[in-house]
C-alpha cells in the first residue's frame, strides 16, 4: 500500500514540476526593485515550507531553493538582471515540488497512523471476541451442570 502511495505521490510531484518547468511567463523589463520583492518572497515561501515539513525530510529540497536565492541575488549584484528571470522559475518549481513532497509525506504518515489505528482496533476486537467465546463456553458449562 505504501509503495503504491508513493508512486502516486511521486508521478503528482513529476506533473506539477513539469508544469512549471513548461510554462514560461515572458521576462518583461524588471527592475532591481522587483527581483528584491521577489527575494523577499520567496524567503518567506522557505520559512513557509520548513514550518509545514513536520517529517523533516524535506531540508536538503527547501536548501536548493536558498541556494539559487543567493545565486539571484549574486546576479542582481552584477546587474545580469536578465538571467535572473530563468532562477526565480526554477525557484518556483522547486517550491511547487517541496509542496508536494510535503504534502506526499504527510499523507503517508497519515495513512500508515490509520493503519496502526485499525490495527490495535482489531486487535482489542478478537481480544474482545475471544474473552466473549470464553464466557458463552463458561455458560454453556454450568447450564449443561444444571447451574
Amino acid at each position: 500500500m505504501r509503495r503504491r502511495g508513493a508512486f502516486y505521490c511521486a508521478l503528482l510531484v513529476g506533473l506539477l514540476v513539469g508544469t512549471f518547468m513548461v510554462a514560461n511567463v515572458g521576462a518583461e523589463d524588471k527592475d532591481a526593485k522587483y527581483f528584491e520583492n521577489q527575494f523577499t518572497r520567496w524567503s518567506k515561501v522557505i520559512a513557509d515550507l520548513k514550518e509545514a515539513d513536520v517529517t523533516d525530510q524535506t531540508g536538503q529540497d527547501i536548501e536548493i531553493i536558498r541556494t539559487w536565492i543567493g545565486k539571484a541575488q549574486a546576479l542582481l549584484a552584477s546587474d545580469k538582471l536578465d538571467e535572473i528571470e530563468s532562477i526565480l522559475k526554477r525557484i518556483e518549481a522547486q517550491a511547487t515540488y517541496v509542496r508536494a513532497k510535503i504534502n506526499c509525506l504527510a499523507a503517508e504518515d497519515s495513512a500508515e497512523e490509520a493503519e496502526a489505528l485499525a490495527k490495535s482496533a482489531e486487535e482489542k476486537a478478537l481480544k474482545a471476541k475471544a474473552k466473549a467465546e470464553d464466557a458463552e463456553r463458561k455458560m454453556k458449562a454450568l447450564e449443561s451442570q444444571g447451574l
